[in-house]
């Protein structure tokens, strides 16, 4: 899994080529689409909706695009992505991943932390600002905006499983976002966003409870809202959990204790590898692998002994 950051070049929101839009042949060209073609855009946007299963056991739904909306879809965040973010933006960015969030607040050796969740995210960003993202950010004419809008949401919100989802939400809510940096600067905080994961980091205690009224308040200014039971404090002599990475007490970075136990319990398996089908052998070796995978681009020499152990279930 990579974490460095990616070397294509960034550009400013006016050099972009989507900065000033307003014709619709030009969008047609730089999405890659035939000409006219976005007069009957509209045929193509469906989606196909499932459940997936979440780290806490729960389920979410899951609306995916269509090949041809997907191809579309892919060109526009090809564009949005290039276009410059703050460093404190970890998820939507190209060699960015959720470890690089704990290791931000690492960089800065926080030893107090507060996180939370922003309460079902993507169906509360509407449309609305999707467009106004389009046509107030990206000056471009209502009609240009209003189609690019039409191909980047759903049901007026923007789809979970569209290649522009995260990026998009950002770029959508960036007000929002903005707003919750310079309250963590108030604070002496540090501070970033994973998708709907807010982290807020410093070196020396804060004010816990008016930062978290404070953040409340600027989510309901956007139509959004905080998932309370799944907001933690950390002191110092706490580990604390960034995104699915520990950064634990000394300031390192460690696998959580949860994904430790799924790969032990996947060890305990081996043993009955003879009673598994050959369907269900593969199944669990891409689970396994992804697990061990997963540790290892935490912490680089965990679980040596079981990389080839892996590779020989079903050779």
């Amino acid at each position: 899994m990579k974490t460095k950051m990616n070397r294509i070049k960034q550009y400013s929101l006016k050099t972009s080529p989507l900065y000033g839009l307003s014709n619709k042949r030009k969008l047609e060209n730089i999405i890659g689409l035939k000409k006219y073609s976005l007069n009957k855009v509209s045929k193509h946007i469906t989606y196909n909706t499932f459940m997936i299963a979440k780290k806490d056991g729960e389920e979410r739904p899951v609306t995916a695009p269509n090949p041809y909306l997907k191809r579309i879809q892919r060109s526009a965040y090809n564009l949005m992505s290039r276009i410059e973010k703050p460093d404190w933006l970890m998820s939507g960015s190209k060699g960015k991943c959720y470890i690089d969030n704990a290791k931000y607040h690492q960089k800065n050796q926080s030893k107090y932390a507060l996180t939370l969740d922003i309460k079902k995210f993507y169906p509360n960003c509407t449309r609305k600002y999707v467009f106004a993202f389009l046509s107030d950010t990206l000056k471009m004419s209502n009609d240009v905006a209003g189609v690019l809008a039409d191909i980047l949401t759903y049901n007026l919100e923007i789809p979970v499983g569209s290649p522009t989802s995260q990026l998009l939400a950002f770029f959508a809510y960036e007000k929002m976002f903005n707003e919750l940096n310079s309250l963590a600067f108030k604070h002496e905080c540090i501070f970033t966003v994973y998708v709907d994961d807010l982290a807020f980091s410093s070196q020396k205690p804060f004010d816990n409870k008016t930062l978290i009224n404070d953040i409340a308040f600027i989510l309901g200014k956007y139509g959004h809202s905080m998932k309370w039971q799944k907001m933690k404090i950390y002191s110092k002599n706490e580990d604390k959990l960034f995104t699915g990475v520990i950064l634990d007490t000394n300031n390192q970075i460690k696998v959580p204790n949860n994904l430790h136990l799924k790969i032990t319990n996947d060890r305990k398996q081996l043993d009955s590898l003879v009673e598994m089908s050959k369907v269900e052998k593969e199944k669990f070796k891409k689970s396994f692998h992804g697990r061990i995978v997963s540790a290892r681009a935490i912490e680089t020499d965990m679980y040596p002994e079981l990389i080839k152990a892996v590779k020989a279930i079903g050779a």
